[in-house]
């Protein structure tokens, strides 16, 4: 019983984890929509948004996969 509540625990905190992951990387994508640089600082800019995006996409699809593994048990 005790270990199901830890388990329960941890899946709730990676689905918060994860929409808030998500929530981020909506926002990133909605700003880069508007983002137009004509400059070489705003083209670096522009780089780091997308860096930023791709770590987020990364993140996400991590914690999916635990969240798939704790569902599986």
């Amino acid at each position: 019983a005790q270990l199901d509540l830890r388990v329960v625990g941890i899946h709730e905190r990676l689905a918060r984890a994860l929409e808030a992951r998500r929530a981020e990387l909506r926002t990133y994508e909605n700003n880069l929509g508007f983002l137009s640089f004509k400059s070489k600082s705003g083209d670096s800019m522009l780089k780091e948004f997308e860096r930023k995006a791709e770590r987020l996409r990364a993140d996400i699809a991590e914690l999916e996969q635990k969240i798939r593994q704790i569902d599986a048990q």
